[in-house]
């Protein structure tokens, strides 16, 4: 809800920041900024393991969600051409889950039968925050740039793992793990000068925060693991205050 208000005011800005533009925009110099970004993509899921008669086959985790918060950066400008470093900063809250089942063998397996072994583990994959450091280049036109961007991506991505049924351990709810994964990114972007400091801004990003490998559990006699890769696109708006 929080940045759906956020974007409802920097929309309402726009025609006063817009009201004096300027004749043709200088893209030089350190810049502050507000962002609001929305993220899709996926969690794609290893063999996860806690008993090797009961093995949860390979998956993936669909994400959605939204996120906001700065950006900091510096560019220059040489005629026509433009680049430039920036940092962003995100709170993101970009998350699915997934009903995992097991594949057990028919009949007992260790005293249990297949048919209860099948009940579903439920996994909530988690991107809670997001950096990027990134380089642009880019061609200037008037008030209006365009440019690609790539760098490096780091976010804390968390799992939360919950049986269906008090089954494997005395809870049902077993610990959540999480990491601060790092990767890449790489997208393009456009700017839009609404006067001679303040810009709007709108970037489109494919985030791969590479594969990490959680362990869940319940108590020191029942673990679970598997291994998650995070690759989402991540659309974002802001303004920039030109110094």
């Amino acid at each position: 809800m929080r940045e759906f208000i956020a974007l409802s005011l920097l929309l309402s800005s726009i025609p006063a920041l817009a009201a004096q533009p300027p004749d043709g925009a200088d893209w030089s110099g350190p810049y502050a900024g507000v962002r609001l970004a929305e993220g899709w993509g996926e969690a794609h899921l290893g063999t996860g393991q806690y008993d090797p008669a009961f093995p949860f086959t390979p998956t993936s985790v669909h994400l959605r969600g939204a996120g906001a918060g700065v950006s900091l950066g510096y560019d220059w400008q040489r005629e026509n051409l433009i680049y430039g470093l920036g940092v962003d900063v995100l709170d993101t809250h970009i998350d699915g889950t997934r009903s995992l089942y097991t594949n057990p063998l028919p009949g007992l397996v260790d005293g249990c039968d297949s048919a209860r072994a099948n009940w579903p583990m439920h996994l909530r994959q988690r991107v809670k925050n997001l950096a990027t450091l990134r380089l642009k280049v880019g061609q200037a036109y008037d008030r209006f740039a365009v440019y690609g961007t790539a760098g490096i991506a780091a976010g804390e991505v968390r799992g939360d793992l919950h049986e269906a049924i008090q089954y494997w351990g005395p809870t049902g709810n077993w610990e959540s793990d999480q990491h601060l994964a790092t990767g890449w990114t790489a997208g393009a972007g456009m700017l839009y000068a609404l006067t001679d400091k303040v810009q709007l801004q709108a970037d489109y990003l494919y985030v791969d925060l590479g594969k990490k490998d959680y362990r869940f559990t319940d108590t020191p006699a029942f673990v679970y693991e598997q291994n998650a890769a995070v690759r989402f696109s991540l659309l974002s708006l802001g303004l920039n205050y030109r110094f």
